[in-house]
């Protein structure tokens, strides 16, 4: 699980978060309320779809983009469990909340070796 997590608010411009994202090599962009909730979720995928479709994404808040329905685990939750979850979703991450607070994000990246190591 990442703790050094990068993060935007659902009313920040897109561009910003494209920005971030290739800022900190991530694929994967937790977006929180203004009471620090998570609140959606923006991935790469996400992006380069809407630009397919509409073609840019000059002046679109994170809002407009950003997946709302998200599949989310608790800190206690497995590594095993966390894997058969994204495998089962077809997704690349899952936050990890507390309170409906953000506190990690598991991505597929972090799993591949635990994943191969443990023949899972």
């Amino acid at each position: 699980m990442s703790t050094e997590l990068f993060t935007v608010t659902e009313n920040d411009l897109a561009d910003l978060a494209t920005s971030v994202m290739l800022w900190k090599n991530i694929h994967h962009l937790p977006v929180e309320n203004k009471k620090g909730e998570l609140c959606g979720l923006l991935t790469w995928s996400h992006l380069e779809r809407y630009r397919k479709e509409i073609g840019h994404t000059e002046g679109l808040l994170v809002l407009q983009i950003m997946t709302k329905d998200l599949i989310t685990v608790r800190p206690e939750t497995t590594i095993k469990n966390a894997l058969d979850l994204m495998k089962r979703n077809t997704i690349g991450c899952v936050p990890v909340i507390h309170d409906r607070h953000l506190i990690g994000i598991i991505t597929i990246n972090d799993i591949i070796p635990y994943d191969h190591d443990k023949g899972l």
